[in-house]
């Protein structure tokens, strides 16, 4: 089944275009904070220009307000110099994203309870695996929590497997099998 989701280009820009958007940041040192959030919402815009439901993609920039706020609010921007525990960070951001759902009524003209449903699980199970991710390997790691999480190569890329992970089994529940034809079976 994931080979099978792999080749659907929603499910390949939910997985992979949030990594690139997070990759890119880091290019910006401290601007980052603020082109993460907007280089995220357009990685949603693409993902959402491939959904089957969506007729407007384009009214999704309207999120970029709230990611860039919460992001920047409570974000990483006031812990650039001390060793912090991104829980809050990282909570903070998928409740931004969860509110964010809330604009697919605005872009789905048909049928928008389920593609909300849709989304608004993925993201929420995306933010239990990132979050679930993290605290194992805190558990695991102690002075993984003692380090500065906003520099250096190894949060880079430990948030990027995290997020790769997260990404690849949530975006299984954002696809609609039937839609795609993902649930027909070989003969």
């Amino acid at each position: 089944m994931v080979t099978s989701a792999f080749q659907n280009s929603m499910y390949q820009r939910w997985t992979l275009l949030p990594l690139a958007a997070f990759v890119l940041s880091w290019l910006f040192g401290i601007a980052s904070i603020v082109v993460f959030p907007l280089l995220l919402t357009t990685a949603q815009y693409l993902t959402l220009r491939k959904h089957p439901a969506v007729s407007r993609p384009a009214l999704w920039f309207i999120t970029a307000i709230t990611t860039t706020y919460s992001w920047i609010k409570w974000g990483p921007v006031s812990r650039f110099s001390t060793p912090v525990d991104i829980s809050e960070t990282i909570m903070t951001h998928y409740a931004g994203q969860i509110v964010n759902s809330l604009c697919i009524l605005f872009i789905v003209p048909n049928e928008p309870i389920e593609t909300l449903v849709r989304w608004f699980g993925s993201t929420l199970l995306d933010a239990i695996i990132w979050l679930g991710l993290y605290n194992l390997l805190r558990q695991a790691a102690p002075d993984f929590t003692g380090i500065n999480h906003t520099t250096g190569i190894l949060p880079f890329l430990t948030y990027l497997i995290i997020s790769l992970l997260a990404h690849s089994v949530s975006g299984l529940l954002l696809l609609d099998y039937a839609a795609t034809g993902l649930d027909e079976t070989p003969e």
